[in-house]
């Protein structure tokens, strides 16, 4: 693959692109030419797949016609995975360096009442996609699924600053929420069937919180390995993965009906169950004792969850 010199960086919700301007002067002398795109993160009338199509009349205006890479903070990679998903046809962008995107969605909107939810005075739309099963992750899911290779290549950097009830996370996304890798089940009448997973996304794990400044300060510090990893990603890609046997947590997606009938063997715990952004599903943490791995069954059937990933059940009428 020629080497691909532009690079858009693209923030996070309530954040700004100045907070990433020290990339400038950190890439250009490598020969990389980067674009930052501001958007309006506080207007309540602005949404994800409304941000994308911004993103895609910017990238027409700034580079028509050349391929590019995005560096995308927090909700920036979803934003760049609904343009890949939908708006990159001439397969323009190549690659989406994410870091500490909530690819699975987010869990703190749904510790609040949903008429609060309904209420918020800033960024109300965009809340509400970030929510866990949220009508904007559904279909990035979908298209996560049927897409395979087709698209742009994907390379997550993780945050892990501390535990939070229990579930290992950046502050504000757990490490199973930025992890874009997660294991896929059908639910039908005739019982629960695994579906064929997309390839894995290179996943590397670093000691850090979600905000900016805690990556961007680390540019020029010697051994840091978020300067390491960004160049690598930008130049070729790196092989990352969440380390097994470190994270103890996993979470399930699963209809609410068939929550209440899986038989929780006493190695797991649980920690937290919710209604997701869809009030037929419930997003459950658990967490594992002495293992990376479990079986789990009810009367449906079995599925698999692992530490440190989300475990979709979906019924067929609704997402697939």
């Amino acid at each position: 693959m020629d080497r691909i010199t532009n690079v858009v960086v693209i923030h996070g919700l309530a954040d700004v692109s100045k907070s990433w301007h020290r990339l400038k002067p950190f890439l250009e002398p490598l020969g990389f030419r980067v674009w930052f795109f501001d958007y309006p993160t506080f207007r309540n009338e602005m949404d994800i797949p409304t941000l994308a199509l911004d993103l895609e009349r910017f990238v027409s205006s700034a580079i028509p016609g050349d391929p590019f890479q995005c560096v995308a903070h927090s909700q920036g990679g979803l934003i760049a995975e609904w343009y890949d998903a939908e708006h990159n046809n001439d397969r323009r962008l190549r690659r989406v360096i994410a870091v500490g995107t909530p690819f699975q969605g987010n869990s703190l909107p749904l510790l609040f009442h949903p008429k609060v939810a309904e209420r918020w005075p800033f960024s109300r739309k965009q809340i509400r996609g970030l929510r866990t099963f949220s009508r904007v992750l559904r279909r990035l899911i979908r298209h996560r699924l049927r897409r395979g290779q087709d698209g742009a290549g994907y390379y997550s950097i993780v945050g892990f600053a501390r535990r939070f009830l229990r579930i290992e996370g950046d502050l504000v996304v757990a490490v199973c929420e930025a992890n874009r890798n997660a294991s896929y089940y059908e639910h039908t009448h005739a019982g629960i069937d695994a579906l064929h997973a997309p390839a894995d996304t290179p996943t590397a794990v670093l000691r850090k919180n979600h905000f900016p400044l805690n990556y961007v300060r680390s540019l020029r510090k010697p051994g840091d390995p978020f300067p390491v990893l960004l160049i690598s990603a930008l130049e070729a890609g790196f092989d990352g993965h969440v380390p097994e046997g470190v994270f103890t947590h996993f979470a399930v997606v699963m209809p609410q009906r068939l929550s209440e009938s899986v038989e929780w063997p006493p190695y797991v715990r649980l920690l937290m169950s919710k209604a997701t952004a869809d009030p037929e599903y419930r997003i459950v943490f658990g967490l594992l004792k002495d293992s990376d791995h479990a079986e789990l069954s009810c009367p449906d059937g079995k599925f698999r969850v692992r530490t440190g990933r989300f475990t979709y059940i979906i019924e067929s009428k609704g997402l697939l």
